[in-house]
C-alpha cells in the first residue's frame, strides 16, 4: 500500500511531538505541586466537584459558541475548515501560531487583573482561564481542519485539557492513551459516516474522559497551581505568570495533538 512520504518539515514536527508526549510535567508544575501539597486537604473541602463540573460544562459551551469559524476560513482562504486537513502542515502551524499569540496575550491580561483581588479573584479567574484554555484548544483544532463541534469530538478536546494540566507523568499518559483510543473511534466514524454509531462505540469500548473525571483532576490541579495567587501582595504578578504558563502548556498540548492527528489522517505516520 502506498504511503505518502513525510517532508523534512513534517519529520521535524513529528520528532517534537514525540518529545512532548514523553516529557514529564515541567519544573514549575512539580514545584507548585510540592509547595501547595500541604493545602490539598483544604482545597478538597472548599472546591466542590459539582461546582467544577458546572464550570467545565459552562466553559465548554461558551468556548464552542465563541470559536469564530468564519474568521479562520477567511484567513486561511478555504471554503470549509476540513480542507485544512490537506493544505499542508506548515500552513496549519502558521495559523496556530497566531492563536498562540492571541491566547497568551489574554492570559497575561486576565491573570494580572483578577490577581489584585487575591482569593476573591480566584472565583473569577479559574472559570475564565478554563474557558480561555478550551477556546484555545478549539481554535487550534480549527487550524488543522478539525471543528470539534460534534459530541464525540468533545472527549478529544477534554483529553488535551487533561494532558496540559497533568501534574504527573501518569496523569499525562492516561490522557494520551484515552486520546489515542478516541482517535481510533473517530477514524471508524469517518469511514462509516455514522456519528451515532461512533458515539456508542466510544462509550462502550474505550475508557472515555468523562466530565466528572476531568473535573476532579482539573479542579484540584488548577486550584493548587493558583493557590499562591490568593496572596494579595504578590497575586497580580503571580496570577499573570501562572496563567501565561498554563495557557502555554495548553497550546503545546493542542498543537502536538492536532499535528499528530493531521499526520495520521494524511497517512504520513502509522498509529
Amino acid at each position: 500500500m502506498y504511503r505518502p512520504i513525510m517532508s523534512e518539515y513534517e519529520e521535524t514536527q513529528y520528532c517534537l511531538i514525540q518529545q512532548w508526549k514523553s516529557a514529564e510535567p515541567g519544573i514549575i508544575a512539580k514545584a507548585l505541586d510540592k509547595v501547595t501539597a500541604p493545602a490539598s486537604w483544604v482545597l478538597e473541602k472548599i472546591i466542590p466537584l459539582q461546582g467544577i463540573k458546572y464550570v467545565l460544562d459552562s466553559a465548554n459551551s461558551i468556548a464552542k459558541k465563541t470559536t469564530d469559524v468564519e474568521k479562520l476560513k477567511n484567513t486561511a482562504a478555504v471554503a470549509e475548515i476540513k480542507y485544512l486537513r490537506h493544505k499542508g502542515l506548515s500552513i496549519s502551524d502558521f495559523l496556530a501560531h497566531d492563536i498562540e499569540k492571541w491566547a497568551l496575550g489574554i492570559a497575561a491580561t486576565e491573570g494580572a487583573a483578577t490577581g489584585w483581588a487575591g482569593f476573591t479573584g480566584l472565583v473569577i479567574d479559574v472559570p475564565a482561564v478554563i474557558t480561555l484554555a478550551l477556546r484555545t484548544i478549539y481554535k487550534i483544532g480549527l487550524c488543522y481542519g478539525y471543528e470539534g463541534i460534534e459530541v464525540w469530538e468533545q472527549d478529544f478536546v477534554f483529553g488535551i485539557l487533561s494532558a496540559a494540566g497533568a501534574n504527573t507523568i501518569e496523569e499525562k499518559m492516561a490522557a494520551l492513551t484515552m486520546m489515542n483510543e478516541i482517535n481510533i473511534v473517530l477514524e471508524e466514524e469517518s469511514n462509516r459516516l455514522m456519528g451515532e454509531f461512533a458515539k456508542k462505540q466510544l462509550n462502550r469500548r474505550y475508557a472515555v474522559m468523562t466530565v466528572e473525571k476531568l473535573a476532579k483532576q482539573l479542579g484540584m490541579n488548577m486550584a493548587r497551581r493558583k493557590l499562591m495567587q490568593a496572596l494579595p501582595v504578590i497575586s497580580s504578578g503571580v496570577g499573570a505568570a501562572i496563567n501565561v504558563w498554563y495557557i502555554n502548556e495548553v497550546v503545546a498540548a493542542a498543537k502536538c495533538s492536532y499535528q499528530e492527528r493531521w499526520l495520521i489522517d494524511n497517512q504520513k505516520v502509522m498509529r
